[in-house]
């Protein structure tokens, strides 16, 4: 009977490690690029307008 549960436990553990395997990994630096250009973007087209 001990046997049981600890088979329900390792049947439940491969989920949650099979859901990050198949999750896109996102680097903090890609984070910080994005962020950097949405700022950037904007900041561009009214310098290129006002000149």
């Amino acid at each position: 009977m001990n046997d049981r549960p600890k088979q329900t436990e390792t049947t439940q553990n491969p989920d949650p490690n099979s859901i990050k395997r198949n999750t896109i990994r996102v680097e903090p630096a890609t984070i910080v690029f994005i962020i950097v250009a949405l700022l950037l973007i904007p900041l561009m087209i009214t310098g290129f307008l006002s000149q």
